[in-house]
């Protein structure tokens, strides 16, 4: 990586090139590969923690779910959420990524339902906020105590009917509408994140 560069242009002229000094290329099949490396390390501490719910007798706590960059954690207590983000915050800050606190936040539930809650203080003085009525995004499924089917589907029914009237007022001749996937694909993207 020390070795990649990039040339920037503006209007077909070469502005100069640039190192790449950190990160690694969007779209290239090494970066998922990659970043699915780095994150292993962090599943493996997680699950040796003694925190989350036991699903069943004899089974080790499930304490979080991973994803590539998507990472719920699961405890049964404040304090048991307080050692694993501070668990995954530490970690973010060895292999220097960013956790991304603006899509934080933290759901209370006691006996199946949610209850209020004021968040999360970070030991850095940072502040993880409680999930709102809307839910919350994994996946790119909007969940809150279960998966908000209705809100899903009015969001990409929305999405489709704006991408369907772009295309109309687009140049686009009939035919090339037609097998245009853009506007069908919104389904996919809403699942993707």
């Amino acid at each position: 990586m020390s070795n990649w560069k990039t040339i920037l242009t503006s209007s077909g002229s070469d502005i100069g090139q640039v190192d790449i000094k950190r990160g690694s290329f969007q779209g290239d099949s090494l970066s998922s590969l990659l970043f699915v490396l780095i994150m292993l390390p962090l599943t493996f501490v997680l699950r040796k923690m003694r925190a989350g719910y036991k699903i069943e007798k004899g089974m080790k706590h499930v304490n979080h779910l991973l994803f590539m960059d998507d990472l719920k954690l699961y405890g049964s207590n404040n304090d048991q959420l307080d050692s694993l983000v501070e668990v995954v915050r530490v970690f973010s800050q060895d292999i220097r990524m960013s956790f991304g606190l603006d899509k934080c936040a933290v759901l209370e539930m006691k006996r199946g339902r949610q209850v209020g809650c004021s968040g999360l203080d970070l030991l850095d003085d940072e502040h993880i906020r409680e999930v709102g009525g809307d839910g919350y995004k994994c996946l790119g499924i909007l969940q809150l105590d279960k998966i908000l089917n209705a809100k899903m589907k009015d969001k990409i029914t929305a999405e489709y009917i704006t991408r369907v009237k772009k295309l109309c007022k687009s140049k686009l001749n009939g035919g090339n509408m037609m097998i245009n996937a853009w506007a069908v694909c919104v389904t996919l993207l809403s699942v993707q994140g």
